[in-house]
């Protein structure tokens, strides 16, 4: 019987593009772990208005914890304040919002959306990959 040989598979790409995927190759064949580049992301949130400077705080701490533990990082945030909505949401009709820009793993947003929409003090968030160009 032949001798198997590890050969890896890489998906086809156009011409000048390169993947930021990178994999392991274990001995028979298969990857053994996937991995992608930190991504550029921005997060805004919008609080409910009812907190005090505290409560801010807490809020924008719990999320610099929920990026960190998923293995990202907060680059910046910078909080906007009280502003009016648009419209009213559950019967509010101001909030406090806060700006975020974050390096994370493509896979670790879905998380950070879940852990979002758990919390009760995030009335609304908005997670959008920025443009690489």
């Amino acid at each position: 019987m032949p001798a198997r040989t590890a050969v890896s598979v890489v998906p086809f790409l156009p011409p000048g593009h390169r993947s930021t995927h990178r994999y392991r190759i274990r001995a028979g064949g298969k990857p053994e772990e996937r991995r992608c580049e930190l991504r550029d992301y921005e997060l805004m949130v919008v609080m409910n208005p009812d907190l005090d400077d505290q409560g801010i705080e807490q809020t924008t701490e719990r999320i610099r914890s929920l990026v960190t533990a998923r293995g990202g990082e907060v680059t910046d945030l910078q909080p906007w304040g009280r502003r009016r909505l648009a419209y009213p949401i559950d019967k509010l009709r101001d909030g406090i919002y806060a700006v975020a820009k974050l390096k994370l793993e493509p896979t670790a947003t879905e998380p950070l959306d879940r852990s979002l929409r758990l919390n009760e003090t995030v009335i609304r968030h908005l997670l959008v990959r920025l443009d690489e160009a």
